[in-house]
């Protein structure tokens, strides 16, 4: 904290004698909010808070300005908004100015009491009045004058509106020079030709998750639009009970990507990198699956089995057990179908079968969730399996 003050009355100084020079780099806009996410994410779990993130610009805008400065200015206003929402959200709104493609505008809104005219001085005068706290310290009395003096040496300025009870708006105004449009050259997009479900019960949330997936080249469907027997590729949702099968949780507090199940990450929509990430990670585990169950597997693994000395053991128990996977399921015998589960992976494992085993894993799992759907898919999958090395 004392590192910080110091740091900041630095750059006070430097922008009240003229000293502070600016630094133009070429930069993505949607790269910069990845980095601030993480950065206020601890003080926004801790308080309950969630956090929205809608950047409307396009998918590869670049841009060229200081891109520390306006870094800077995002973390200095949404740290302010954190402590003065006791509940609710914060919510970053990106956009470009109708009138002019180099400017943007950036608006900072939460949900708190708002700010009081006396905290307003501070944006003309640091420090002349105390700020808001909650219990976890203080909001910065340097925020609002530093933010505006910076989005001023950007070509811009900082409004900030608030109403008692309801919550504040902070609005950064800047000029960013769009990329040249050699440089900001069209990536092939990393989803064309795959079809997204997003059950998402939140308009604001599937808003934002739509238009990430469309950007990268998406065709994106919900429940509702769903034709009957539509297929699609990757299922995404936002309540854990609706993720039966192989998906992705989305979460406004998770620290990045994390797996929770087999075929199963729970990512932060807040954060395109992430999103970027687990979407391809569950395509890689989805094509590995499909290897499995779908490519005949004679050849390489037929041999081994019979090498093993082990094949007229494997044909005399294997299906057996697999018809005993088929008979306990239609009668929901959890307990037993674990033991059947459990015997047949020893079995893979024992003849080096790894998809077989890897499939039993997963079953095992969806075993302990009492997945029904899940269960019966992989019973498939494991019967087909076994099929093609008989």
């Amino acid at each position: 904290m004392l590192v910080r003050l110091v740091d900041e009355i630095q750059l006070a100084n430097m922008l009240a004698d003229d000293s502070w020079k600016s630094e133009t780099v070429l930069f993505s806009v949607q790269d910069l909010i990845d980095e601030v996410v993480p950065s206020v994410l601890p003080a926004i779990k801790r308080k309950g808070l969630q956090l929205l993130i809608n950047n409307h610009l396009k998918a590869h805008d670049m841009r060229r300005g200081d891109r520390d400065a306006l870094r800077r200015i995002l973390l200095l206003l949404m740290q302010y908004a954190v402590t003065s929402t006791q509940l609710g959200k914060i919510t970053l709104e990106v956009d470009q100015d109708e009138s002019s493609e180099d400017r943007l505008t950036f608006r900072i809104l939460d949900t708190g009491e708002g700010v009081s005219i006396h905290e307003m001085d501070n944006l003309h005068f640091p420090f002349i009045n105390q700020t808001q706290n909650d219990r976890y310290g203080k909001a910065d009395p340097l925020a609002f004058w530093l933010s505006d003096q910076l989005a001023r040496k950007l070509g811009g300025h900082l409004n900030i509106k608030t109403r008692d009870g309801l919550g504040t708006r902070y609005s950064v105004h800047i000029k960013m020079l769009a990329a040249d449009p050699e440089v900001e050259e069209e990536e092939e997009r990393l989803l064309d030709d795959v079809c997204v479900m997003v059950d998402v019960t939140s308009a604001e949330i599937r808003n934002i998750v739509t238009r990430q997936l469309e950007n990268w080249g998406a065709t994106c469907i919900t429940p509702d639009e769903r034709l009957i027997s539509q297929d699609y590729d990757i299922f995404l949702t936002d309540n854990p009970s609706n993720l039966t099968a192989s998906g992705l949780l989305l979460s406004d507090d998770e620290s990045g990507v994390r797996e929770i199940g087999p075929g199963q990450l729970c990512v932060n929509f807040n954060m395109s990198n992430a999103m970027q990430e687990a979407v391809l990670q569950l395509i890689e585990v989805q094509l590995a699956q499909e290897e499995v169950t779908e490519s005949p597997l004679g050849g390489d693994e037929n041999a081994q089995l019979h090498a093993s000395g082990y094949y007229a053991l494997f044909v005399d128990t294997v299906p057996d057990d697999v018809k005993r996977l088929y008979t306990e399921a239609a009668t929901s015998d959890f307990a037993a179908l674990a033991q059947t589960a459990h015997r047949l992976k020893g079995v893979f494992a024992m003849l080096n079968l790894v998809p077989g085993k890897q499939l039993c894993e997963t079953l095992e799992h969806l075993i302990r969730e009492k997945d029904v759907p899940g269960i019966e898919k992989y019973i498939s999958d494991i019967d087909s399996y076994v099929k093609s090395l008989l």
